[in-house]
């Protein structure tokens, strides 16, 4: 488990699980296994807060509450929001970036799945968008992470991405690799959030062999959660 509570503040927790346990859904169930709930209870969370969404690498953002939950609906999204500390916002990533955003003085969080359509189609600012909406953030406040993930070393793409990405796509040995941190950076940036408030851990999934990443390993891959919630 990875702790990047200290990146975005006291207020949260917000952690990046290891490989001791795969959040991939398992025989079309979108809950928890008594394994991952488990897991979860060493951690001090709350298997039955836990937001679940059918990723589907499009744009809608869910403000979320503890009702919502307790709806038991999973519906299609990519990125969640709450200022309700019993909510703990998670998403499943093996390659994408998760992005962790945090706003201390309105508490407020959001937690998007930003692989590379949902970042070329603004679901960061959708997010964003979202939050300062629902619970007033201002940009200035937010605090953002970019969590483990497919990084430029190992993201060879298609030429057709210098036209989706032209100032985050660069050649290598006839080659064309993608800086998709680089391209989340920019919309966060875009929305006005500080550059000083954004911090990039830096871990590429596909190198380290003590990560999932759906590019190096394929269908065998496991997913890592993401989780969220307010202190």
């Amino acid at each position: 488990m990875q702790d990047l509570s200290h990146f975005l503040g006291s207020g949260v927790r917000a952690f990046f699980t290891d490989t001791s346990v795969s959040f991939e859904w398992s025989d079309m169930s979108f809950g928890l296994n008594e394994v991952q709930s488990d897991y979860l209870r060493s951690l001090n969370v709350d298997p039955q807060m836990v937001v679940h969404i059918h990723q589907v690498h499009g744009g809608r953002v869910l403000d979320i509450d503890a009702a919502y939950i307790e709806d038991g609906l999973i519906v299609d999204a990519d990125a969640v929001i709450t200022s309700d500390p019993a909510v703990v916002l998670t998403i499943r990533t093996a390659d994408c970036v998760p992005v962790f955003l945090c706003d201390e003085q309105t508490r407020s969080i959001g937690l998007v799945h930003a692989g590379w359509r949902g970042t070329a189609d603004d679901i960061i600012a959708s997010a964003f968008v979202s939050m300062r909406a629902a619970c007033h953030s201002s940009p200035e406040k937010v605090k953002a992470v970019l969590g483990p993930s497919i990084r430029s070393c190992c993201y060879q793409v298609g030429q057709e991405f210098c036209e989706i990405f032209p100032d985050h796509v660069a050649p290598r040995d006839g080659n064309w690799f993608l800086d998709l941190q680089g391209a989340c950076r920019a919309k966060l940036l875009e929305q006005g959030i500080l550059d000083q408030n954004i911090f990039d851990v830096n871990d590429c999934t596909c190198c380290s062999k003590e990560l999932f990443s759906y590019r190096r390993q394929k269908e065998t891959a496991g997913r890592h959660l993401s989780v969220l919630q307010l202190a």
